[in-house]
């Protein structure tokens, strides 16, 4: 079997994504520009585990008075998420939006791996203006998620 690392990188480079290798790491960097925004991608694999966790790093700096709204945002975001999770560490401001993939017995497949990267690139271009404007205290958590649900709401019914 191919390593989780070996799979990812050969599917990102087949797919034109620009990746850099983290020295000495089974890790990734790429950017990735979206509808809403321009952002770090990290690809990490766990070949123990055969995982590969996805990550989309928020381009917003967040300020510490910020803090418990975005919180906020990202509880209400997170719930009923069916495939990833936003992650937010309160030691510095750094949210990400996270996939992962794990297949322990077999070479991940390109159809997987595009699933878990394509999915978690456009849930965290979907939230992003979400993110921004409770970010910067233009509105608070529960309208900014209102707004992004019925714009879900909208699209499911085309």
């Amino acid at each position: 079997m191919r390593s989780m690392f070996e799979a990812a990188t050969q599917f990102l480079v087949d797919d034109g994504w620009p990746v850099k290798r983290i020295e000495e790491t089974n890790s990734l960097h790429m950017l990735f520009k979206g509808e809403n925004g321009v952002w770090t991608c990290i690809a990490h694999a766990l070949e123990e585990r055969r995982s590969l966790l996805f990550y989309s790093v928020c381009p917003i700096e967040i300020p510490p008075e910020q803090y418990g709204e975005v919180m906020e945002f990202i509880t209400h975001a997170n719930y009923g998420m069916l495939n990833g999770a936003f992650e937010f560490d309160l030691s510095d401001g750094d949210l990400r939006y996270r996939t992962a993939l794990t297949v322990p017995d077999a070479d991940p497949t390109p159809k997987s791996l595009q699933f878990i990267i394509y999915d978690n690139v456009t849930t965290m271009d979907l939230y992003l203006p979400g993110l921004y404007a409770v970010a910067s205290g233009e509105t608070d958590a529960l309208h900014a998620i209102d707004k992004i649900e019925r714009h879900l709401a909208d699209t499911d019914d085309t």
